[in-house]
């Protein structure tokens, strides 16, 4: 017999809060906790000694809902942590170290495998924070006239023979780029009468028509798109060859929340759709270290729990999958505070569907939030994005 178990490992407060659903006619008092496991008399519900965890068992506190769960009874169970928790250290993905080390070759399109960058004894360098135009000032310590300012303010430009590595993308200059097409219906959508000389417009392949990156592209005087540079998203492109792990874009997008929130000391965030324009969803980053462990006892749908027991590390959030003109979008759209992601909107729409898959693991009295306290997230569902740690 396998219960139906959600838990969270609460690092900041070193304790573990679980949720289980027995049936009426079963007794709780004989829920007890031996050696790192807690036991429903002699079931083993959760061995917390295979995920490195161990607990005070004389802490063991178990307490009635008021909710039910298909005739079940919920509980709150909660123990606490003799071992502290380690310090999390996102891992960084093909990074210039990384690249070199692996002797690439190519750059190609993840969707149909077309080349779009050829080595040729390029150098490999790691660019800085995406932020760093923002954060300069920090950096400088003294007084300095205005021009020396400037000096240390341009752009980092594209150059020939040189990948420039940043967190999310790979920076490229337009001679060493083939196979890149521009998208025209954005291209058409662009104001050039406002802003830079120069605007950062999506590419496609040229070979599949999927999103690969941005192109930085100039006007010239007879009206025609020079293309100068393109940022190549990492999610989009794989190398040659073929490296031990392909990061899918939840790792990326993981690492620009973590960012902009350091950044910018913010914890909310639009995520809109770059062609479309659309918000597709807004997010309140709500703890960067959760790990969860659930079996699939909460899932819809499901009639037998299975005995398989997942432990996954990351971020907890708080997420509405909206439409524009929503109030809560209106709100957070007039707030200083929420940040703006950008994505691809094929990108935006897998995002909100992993977010609504992991919300499927919580008991359904856990899944939305809606508390007094926190207007902004009124009826906001509850959703875990995984962390990669780095090894």
């Amino acid at each position: 017999m396998s219960i139906p178990l959600y838990a969270e490992l609460l690092a900041n407060i070193q304790v573990i809060r679980a949720t289980i659903a027995l049936d009426e006619s079963i007794d709780p008092s004989l829920l007890t906790v031996k050696t790192n496991q807690l036991w429903l008399e002699d079931t083993l519900i959760l061995d917390l000694a295979q995920h490195g965890v161990r607990v005070s068992p004389s802490s063991l506190s178990v307490q009635p809902t008021d909710s039910m769960d298909n005739a079940r009874s919920l509980y709150e169970i909660k123990l606490k942590l003799l071992s502290s928790v380690s310090t999390l250290e996102d891992k960084q993905w093909w990074t210039a170290k990384s690249l070199l080390s692996q002797h690439w070759q190519h750059i190609k399109c993840r969707h149909c495998d077309q080349d779009l960058v050829d080595n040729k004894s390029f150098q490999c360098k790691d660019l800085p924070s995406e932020h760093w135009y923002e954060l300069v000032e920090c950096w400088i310590c003294h007084e300095a006239k205005p021009e020396e300012h400037r000096a240390r303010m341009q752009p980092i430009l594209a150059k020939t023979g040189v990948l420039l590595v940043g967190a999310f993308y790979f920076l490229v200059h337009s001679a060493d780029l083939h196979s890149v097409a521009l998208d025209q219906e954005i291209a058409n959508q662009v104001d050039w009468n406002r802003g830079t000389m120069t605007k950062w417009i999506s590419v496609n392949c040229e070979n599949c028509g999927k999103v690969i990156g941005e192109g930085q592209y100039e006007r010239k005087q007879d009206g025609s798109l020079a293309l100068m540079a393109a940022k190549l998203f990492k999610y989009c492109v794989t190398l040659q060859p073929t490296p031990d792990e392909l990061p899918g874009f939840m790792d990326f997008v993981v690492g620009d929340l973590i960012e902009a929130a350091k950044v910018h000391a913010t914890h909310r965030f639009i995520i809109q759709g770059k062609k479309s324009h659309r918000i597709h969803a807004l997010i309140w980053l709500f703890n960067w270290d959760t790990t969860t462990v659930y079996n699939d006892g909460f899932m819809d749908n499901t009639d037998e729990t299975s005995e398989k027991i997942t432990c996954q590390r990351g971020m907890k959030v708080l997420y509405a999958d909206v439409k524009d003109n929503s109030e809560s979008v209106k709100r957070w759209a007039h707030d200083k505070t929420t940040d703006h992601l950008i994505y691809p909107d094929v990108y935006c729409e897998q995002l909100v569907k992993f977010l609504q898959a992991s919300t499927e693991h919580l008991p359904p009295t856990m899944r939305t939030l809606d508390h007094p306290a926190m207007p902004m997230t009124k009826n906001f569902s509850v959703g875990f994005l995984p962390r990669s740690l780095r090894q």
